[in-house]
């Protein structure tokens, strides 16, 4: 089990990026699953496009999940509790790809969904110990 703030992650993949933990409020079970075509492809879709006007992500939501795809790459499909997180890759990706996007898109995503504050940020230590933290809108880079 691998802790996240104070949530467990019980993922089929190792996350080595995360400490190893037995203390967790509740748990988010991530686990790999083949591709249903029936529940991902035939939903509508809102998609994150880059200036380039390439889609990066897309998001959709059906009677019981939400799901994520990132194009040719990996889709999350996330219960509407957020308790469980199944990916299905699309094309052999390396693992660190799935880690990268579960980490840092998914999981956030989880944590707002069960109502967490969740803020996007970077923050810096001076050479006299003091830190730096910057916050900005969605989108500000």
């Amino acid at each position: 089990m691998y802790g996240i703030f104070n949530i467990g992650l019980d993922s089929d993949i190792a996350l080595p990026e995360l400490p190893v933990t037995d203390t967790y409020r509740s748990i988010i079970k991530v686990s790999s699953k083949p591709k249903s075509e029936s529940s991902v492809d035939q939903t509508e879709w809102l998609h994150w496009e880059t200036p380039k006007g390439e889609t990066f992500a897309s998001f959709a939501s059906t009677n019981n999940s939400f799901l994520i795809r990132f194009p040719n790459t990996v889709d999350f499909v996330i219960s509407k509790s957020c308790d469980a997180v199944d990916y299905q890759p699309i094309a052999d990706i390396p693992i660190e790809t799935i880690r990268h996007l579960l980490l840092d898109q998914v999981v956030p995503r989880c944590l707002g969904q069960q109502g967490n504050l969740i803020l996007h940020a970077s923050a810096i230590v001076l050479a006299d110990g003091s830190m730096v933290a910057f916050l900005g809108d969605s989108g500000w880079g």
